[in-house]
């Protein structure tokens, strides 16, 4: 957001206690970008013929006042993105304790391509979980 112009954020609505969050709202506030709190099942207007719906965090992974009953991490934002018959699911920090959340989507959450979780480490979503093909993209663009 310092480097690359912003229209738009995108957030769970949880508490976050860092200067990290506090340098983020700064941000936003100093140049006029556009803050939205979202919920499972939201959708987002203004991507032309692209589909983009929010599917996680679920309530119980949020805490508005404190930590996050489930670690931080697992109330990442999740979303999918479909256009033209492709689609990619970008999951954030999330860890396997929201497996059983994210999979409830059923059919939602298959998707073309997904972005390996919390930066492709052991606790994100299983290989091949979420995409016809297994494939999964991590770190730099390396393919697990």
């Amino acid at each position: 957001m310092e480097q690359v112009p912003v229209g738009h954020y995108v957030e769970p609505g949880r508490y976050y206690g860092s200067s990290t969050a506090s340098r983020i709202h700064e941000l936003i506030g100093g140049r006029g970008i556009m803050r939205h709190t979202v919920v499972p099942g939201d959708t987002l207007a203004g991507f032309g013929e692209a589909n983009v719906a929010i599917l996680h965090p679920r309530p119980e992974y949020l805490s508005p006042e404190g930590d996050a009953p489930e670690g931080l991490n697992n109330g990442s934002v999740v979303l999918r993105i479909a256009y033209r018959g492709q689609s990619i699911l970008l999951t954030g920090d999330i860890e396997h304790e929201t497996d059983s959340a994210i999979l409830s989507w059923n059919a939602r959450v298959q998707s073309t391509l997904l972005k390996a979780a919390h930066h492709g480490s052991r606790r994100c979503i299983p290989r091949g979980r979420s995409t016809a093909d297994g494939r999964n993209i991590v770190r730099g663009g390396e393919q697990v």
